[in-house]
């Protein structure tokens, strides 16, 4: 298997040391680690297996606090530095000192989105929500597309953003009343870096859960009550994310939130009336 380019391992007693060479990849050192171990038969069942790497940013450093709930028998001990205790001030402070969009302005167009080109497969599945999905999504469901899972530290400024800005492809609220997150990749492979990033959104989601959930005052009260849903959609699912030792082998109940794999059957463009879940965590 080949690993992406920019990415080295090192196989530790405990686990593996994962690093960037320099080389610029938009690649996640913790998931390939993960996928390292995996692959290479290096993962043990009967205790944790430690990552060990740096935490770049905010961002990767909050991905990292909640990895080890998702992820069955995996650890890590991100290097400790700036990252590490911003994590922890923001950890201790959420809705105080770190806040998300502003409370006066109601309307998500203040954050002015890039404009994204989409295809007619991601359009009609959008738009047809709860006919695709019937047992998860109501019609009177509010759907919110290129929803922003923006941090910032005391004021909504340029300069005070303290995590990535990310942009959630579709939000809304499925008939369990979680708020469900719509990551979905309608033309190319569903990959393991798109699924971290979809735990991204879902820690923005859990920390901002009241805020978010005014978007749904009828439904406010069960979103702030329950766990977050993450609904990965593609055509196909990149190969180290299943089968018997891929990552969804190691993905398990959690407090965080539910994820589930779905497949669309899709020809020519226009998507047939089938989906099939794949995967799913409220089964497990």
């Amino acid at each position: 298997m080949e690993y992406p380019a920019g990415i080295t391992f090192s196989k530790r007693d405990d686990g593996v040391w994962a690093s960037y060479d320099g080389v610029v990849t938009e690649n996640s050192l913790d998931i390939w680690a993960i996928i390292y171990l995996l692959n290479e038969n290096f993962f043990s069942t009967d205790k944790p297996n430690i990552i060990h790497l740096e935490a770049a940013n905010i961002t990767v450093g909050l991905r990292l606090y909640f990895l080890a709930d998702v992820f069955k028998n995996i650890a890590f001990d991100p290097k400790k530095g700036i990252v590490r205790e911003k994590v922890e001030d923001l950890l201790n402070n959420i809705g105080a000192k770190y806040l998300t969009y502003d409370d006066k302005d109601d309307s998500l167009s203040y954050y002015k989105a890039k404009p994204h080109s989409e295809s007619l497969v991601e359009e009609n599945i959008l738009q047809n929500l709860p006919r695709l999905f019937k047992n998860e999504f109501s019609e009177s469901a509010r759907l919110i597309r290129q929803f922003p899972a923006h941090i910032f530290e005391g004021k909504i400024s340029e300069v005070t953003q303290v995590a990535e800005r990310l942009w959630i492809n579709a939000l809304t609220v499925n008939k369990l009343g979680q708020l469900s997150i719509i990551d979905l990749e309608a033309e190319g492979n569903y990959s393991a870096d798109a699924l971290v990033r979809a735990i991204d959104y879902a820690i923005f989601c859990h920390f901002f859960k009241e805020r978010v959930a005014k978007y749904w005052p009828d439904k406010s009260g069960e979103i702030i009550k329950n766990k977050i849903a993450i609904y990965c959609i593609a055509k196909k699912f990149h190969y180290p994310l299943g089968g018997k030792k891929g990552v969804k082998s190691l993905i398990i109940k959690n407090t965080l939130c539910d994820i589930i794999f779905i497949e669309l059957k899709v020809k020519d463009h226009n998507l047939i009336n089938k989906t099939e879940c794949i995967f799913n965590t409220r089964k497990l």
